[in-house]
């Protein structure tokens, strides 16, 4: 009886060793592969600081993340009409031709509802100091380089705060 428990282990393990003729699964993608040519989504990470001595602004490209992706509406191209100090977030390809831009709101400057004293409700105009913001869009295919401008007193009249290459690691 002890030699038929043993011959029983003996196989199940014997069995539970073979090789399986099986095909393993396709093997991971690699974090750094580059990601499928199909639709892309862009997240772009900034960080904005006023330079009160010098008056002048910096901005920096925290990070940016592509995601294989399509947006249902990208909310963010539909703005038109550039005012004086908005951003403008330009994409463009290796030739620095233009693929499109962005245009937002100044992230250093929140304008916001409030009640006065009279009960009166009035609109009021924060100025901050630092701020981060983020922009979510669909990529184009041959975009290579972002710029990041504050329109000044006219929309041809900017400051570049901001200008990355996004295939540099």
């Amino acid at each position: 009886m002890r030699y038929h428990i043993l011959l029983i282990l003996f196989s199940s393990l014997w069995l539970v060793s073979c090789k399986t003729t099986k095909q393993s699964a396709p093997a991971a993608i690699e974090a750094n592969a580059e990601v499928e040519q199909g639709p892309q989504v862009i997240f772009l990470n900034f960080k904005i600081e006023q330079d009160s001595i010098k008056n002048t602004e910096k901005a920096v490209l925290v990070n940016h993340i592509i995601t294989a992706g399509k947006l249902k509406q990208d909310i963010a191209s539909e703005r038109i009409n550039a005012e004086s100090n908005n951003l403008i977030c330009s994409f463009f390809d290796t030739d620095m031709q233009l693929i499109k831009q962005i245009i937002l709101d100044h992230p250093l400057h929140k304008t916001v509802e409030a009640v006065s004293a009279d009960g009166q409700l009035t609109t009021r105009t924060i100025h901050l100091s630092e701020a981060e913001f983020s922009i979510r869009t669909q990529l184009e295919i041959n975009t290579v380089y972002i710029t990041l401008e504050k329109i000044l007193d006219t929309s041809e009249n900017r400051t570049l705060l901001l200008k990355h290459n996004l295939k540099q690691k």
